[in-house]
């Protein structure tokens, strides 16, 4: 899967096996869903169900940044 690399980072396409970090990370905490969900986090299911959507679509899709360090 082609990316992107940088001294400091590795950008990639998103994996299935990310999706439990950013449900931990962004979909479930309501201070940031409140900027395009009105404050509803998510359920583990949904964002199972729309991720691959976003990662499939063709089109702009979400990106991976790791730190190489860690």
């Amino acid at each position: 899967m082609p990316g992107f690399e940088t001294d400091r980072l590795l950008l990639r396409r998103l994996l299935p096996e990310d999706f439990t970090s950013l449900h931990r990370e962004i979909y479930s905490d309501p201070d940031v869903v409140s900027y395009y969900n009105g404050g509803r986090v998510f359920t583990t299911e949904e964002v199972d169900a729309f991720l691959p959507l976003r990662r499939n679509s063709g089109q702009f899709g979400y990106w991976t940044v790791l730190l190489k360090a860690t």
